[in-house]
């Protein structure tokens, strides 16, 4: 079988981009698009863990998940059904103890598997309403090429939603035309008056 390159990223949360990193970290899966994205859960805080998973199925990458820390959720009183996890996300949940060495040989296992199908496993992204979706589609249709750095519609979708998460403010992180900054601000404006609300309160509820 041919070598697999592993690249250990800086930790995050989030693929906010605003520590040098999560800059980094955004680089690469964003830019860069390896074949395969390995995270690493911590079992005893899923809901911050899992805010990033959701952003790797927005961004269309392929996922294998470590549930890594299963001791200490135990200790605490918490357990989770890896299988019932699987079935919920749809990528592939291996249970680990990663200073005790538990799981790392299925976990190994996975990789070359997911590595070895032709199409890697992709979760499901969260569902966005309908106000959300029609921004989407007009940044998506308004500035079809500045939207593909990597030539990539999922990295295009995933994109349109990081600008309407952040504004026109996050056109000077990445290599976005200056032009859309008003298109940008009109697709906020337009979520605003259709819902109450600012665009990124309501991209953050559909991921959690």
């Amino acid at each position: 079988p041919a070598d697999i390159v592993l690249v250990d990223l800086p930790g995050t949360y989030a693929l906010m981009g605003h520590s040098d990193e999560e800059r980094v970290a955004r680089t690469a899966l964003m830019e860069q698009r390896p074949d395969l994205v390995v995270q690493v859960l911590d079992a005893s805080n899923l809901e911050r863990n899992l805010y990033l998973t959701m952003q790797l199925f927005e961004a269309g990458l392929p996922v294998v998940l470590a549930l890594n820390m299963t001791d200490a959720a135990a200790e605490h009183g918490i357990a989770v059904d890896p299988a019932a996890l699987e079935a919920e996300l749809g990528v592939p949940v291996v249970p680990t103890v990663g200073h005790r060495g538990r799981g790392i040989a299925e976990l190994a296992a996975a990789i070359r598997a997911a590595l070895d199908r032709p199409q890697p496993p992709r979760g499901r992204p969260p569902e966005l309403d309908a106000p959300l979706e029609r921004a989407v589609t007009y940044l998506m249709e308004t500035a079809r090429t500045s939207l593909h750095p990597v030539g990539s519609p999922d990295a295009a979708r995933w994109t349109a939603l990081d600008l309407l998460e952040h504004g026109s403010a996050a056109l000077g992180a990445a290599p976005y035309e200056r032009d859309l900054a008003e298109a940008v601000e009109r697709a906020c404006r337009q979520v605003a008056t259709e819902t109450g609300e600012p665009a990124s309160a309501r991209i953050a509820a559909a991921r959690y």
